[in-house]
Parts: C-alpha cells; sequence; structure tokens
C-alpha cells in the first residue's frame, strides 16, 4: 500500500504515554490508512516494547524496531526511522506528546501546495490541566513588516527560498525543533543529513543542516497543529535530567551546532547567542562535579567573550533579553562570576 506521510517516533521506557501519542496519528483528519507509523525503540527496559509488538500485530502500517543495545539520544532511533521509510514526506513524533488533529493534513497540504523542502508550525504545552501558548516572536509582527529579502507572504505563511538570505527567521525555540515540522525526504536523502548519534541537539543540528540546504522553507505562522506536554517528577523526559552525563551529552551537540553555524555565509548571530543562552541555562539546572565543572565553564569562557552585548534573542522578550545580554557578558571575565550567579540561581530554585 502507497501512504503520504511517514511519521517517526522514538521510544525509551515510554509504556505510561506511547499510547496517546499513537492514538493521536491514528485520530488524524487525513486518515490513518494514508500514514506510515514507524516506532524505532532505543531498548526499552519497560513494558514498551510489548506494547510495540501489539501495536505492529494490529496494524499492517505501524513498523515497529528495537534497538540491540541503548544508543544514548532519540538521534540514532529517528535515522533507522528515516532509512526504513517508503514515502515523500517525513514528520517527528515524541513518544509522550501528541499531534493535534489536523497536524498532518496541514502540513501535507502546504508542502504540496507551495513544492517546499520543509513546513514549520505553532505548537502548545500541556502542563497539568492547563494549555500554555509559548512566546512565538513572529505573533505580534506584521509579516510584511519583517526583513524578507526574498520571501513572500501568503495568508499567514511565510515562504523564503533560503535561510541564508534570512537569518531573522531562524530561532531556538520554534523553528529549530524537529517534531513541528514536515521534511521532504529527497533533500534529507540527497545532502545525507543525519542525526548525530548519542548526543543532544540532535535535533536542533538535524534541522540547521537541513535549512542550510533547504531552497524553499515555509512557515505557518498561525496554525497549531503539536502539543508537548511538560512532564514533572518521575514522569519527565531523560533530556530534563541535568546529571553531569546528560549535560555532557548537551555539550557534544551544542559544540557541533556551532561549529555548524560556522561554516555558514551568514554568521547568524542571533541564533548563535541563543544557543549559548541555552547551554548555559542548562549549567544552572545541573550539579557538577568539580573537575568537570571546570571543564564546562573552560569550553564555555570563549563563547561568552565572542558573545555581543546588543544580541537579539528571538525566544524571549526585550526586557530579559537586556538583563540576559549583561550576564552573559559578565560570564566571560571569569568562571567565578559564573559559578556564582548558577550558585545563587539554586538557591532561590528550592526557596
Amino acid at each position: 500500500m502507497s501512504y503520504k506521510i511517514s511519521v517517526i517516533i522514538p521510544t525509551y521506557n515510554a509504556e505510561n504515554y506511547l499510547l496517546d501519542a499513537v492514538n493521536s496519528v491514528k485520530n488524524q483528519t487525513i486518515g490513518f490508512e494514508n500514514i506510515e507509523l514507524i516506532i524505532v525503540d532505543d531498548n526499552s527496559n519497560d513494558n514498551t516494547k510489548s506494547i510495540l509488538n501489539e501495536l505492529s500485530e494490529n496494524h499492517e502500517n505501524i513498523k515497529t524496531f528495537s534497538l540491540e543495545n541503548n544508543s544514548g539520544s532519540a538521534g540514532q532511533p529517528r535515522n533507522i526511522g528515516i532509512e526504513h521509510s517508503t514515502t515523500d514526506y517525513i514528520m517527528f513524533l515524541d513518544s509522550d506528546d501528541r499531534y493535534l488533529p489536523e497536524m498532518c493534513k496541514v502540513m501535507l497540504d502546504a508542502i504540496t501546495k507551495y513544492d517546499g523542502d520543509i513546513v514549520s508550525c505553532r505548537f502548545n504545552q500541556e502542563s497539568d490541566d492547563k494549555t500554555i501558548i509559548p512566546y512565538y516572536y513572529l505573533e505580534n509582527l506584521n509579516p510584511e513588516k519583517i526583513r524578507l529579502k526574498d520571501g513572500e507572504i501568503h495568508d499567514d505563511t511565510i515562504l523564503i527560498s533560503s535561510i541564508n538570505d534570512n537569518p531573522e527567521l531562524l530561532s531556538l525555540s520554534h523553528h529549530i525543533l524537529i517534531w513541528n515540522k514536515i521534511f521532504k525526504k529527497e533533500t534529507i536523502i540527497k545532502n545525507e543529513i543525519k542525526f548525530l548519534k548519542g548526543a543532544y541537539y540532535e535535533d536542533a543540528n538535524f534541522v540547521c543542516s537541513f535549512l542550510f540546504k533547504a531552497k524553499k522553507i515555509i512557515f505557518l505562522t498561525k496554525f497549531f497543529g503539536y502539543s508537548y506536554k511538560i512532564r514533572k517528577g518521575e514522569d519527565s523526559s531523560v533530556c530534563h535530567d541535568y546529571s553531569e552525563p546528560m549535560v555532557k551529552k548537551q555539550m557534544m551537540g551544542f559544540l557541533n551546532a556551532m561549529e555548524l553555524l560556522e561554516k555558514e555565509e551568514n554568521d547568524f548571530n542571533s541564533f548563535k547567542s541563543e544557543f549559548i543562552v541555552d547551554i548555559t541555562k542548562i549549567y544552572f539546572y545541573s550539579k557538577l562535579e568539580k573537575e568537570y565543572e571546570n571543564e564546562f565553564l573552560n569550553t564555555m569562557k570563549p563563547f561568552y567573550k565572542q558573545y555581543k552585548i546588543n544580541s537579539k534573542l528571538n525566544s524571549t522578550k526585550l526586557p530579559y533579553n537586556i538583563i540576559i545580554n549583561i550576564f552573559i557578558k559578565l560570564f566571560g571575565f571569569s568562571n567565578s562570576i559564573t559559578k556564582l550567579a548558577s550558585r545563587f540561581f539554586q538557591m532561590r530554585k528550592m526557596d
């Protein structure tokens, strides 16, 4: 049977919420019969594998795969999902989140209508019984006033032919997330784009690599298609574990991303600044042994020194932007300042 979209879900110990994610794909208005669902398990030690076996036995359009050894991040499972996909378009879904009902239809319609390489949409966040709309810097701007050197505006849709010509549209908070997008598979294969293995920021690296090769990029500035679940306590995502091994994986991905950005013709200063702020936030939440803490801060010091005091952070509002810029510049002078700020942050967090 020929499907229209491949949806790839990486799993690891997801027994408590995987079926919610799968059901959100089943309930798509495009029709589940048009979707190839590929689930790749990263050697779970709970009941996830049994759930996958049952799903694949009962649905011919659900393919499941299991790694013999845990790879350490979602990167390798997603690579395997791409390898086994059979459609022209690929989407991603995390095992603890869900698609809103129109997600697949609207995204497929947009990428085919404009013959695009990639389409990006909005998302909401679910926390307990609340739905949160994250800050989105394009929301309050008239699209006609955005500095688009070669862009077009069509009914809350922005089309551009090169992210290098439009660096202001690259943002850590929305535009390099993996799961609020649809990708043309041909562009992935042609440019040999793959996820990092065993590192975090693997999604940011993948999307950046894709955007730098894409010839037509589409932003749906009003459509909400994805619901990101904020989990707390034992149910929280492994990516929210700020232990030393996890921070090391974040640093691996951060350094790879910064190297990737350096190779581009545009300096992407705002985007680099967002990465620097984000990895610093991860450090603030973490508890590192003294030896690695010093190594971490010594690695970061050149980035703090290069950070521009007038950096515009698309992922936050202006007052916070100014405060963050001041602190990041201060961190470039001394590791002691950064450590002091981190200790103060952790004390306030415990209050």
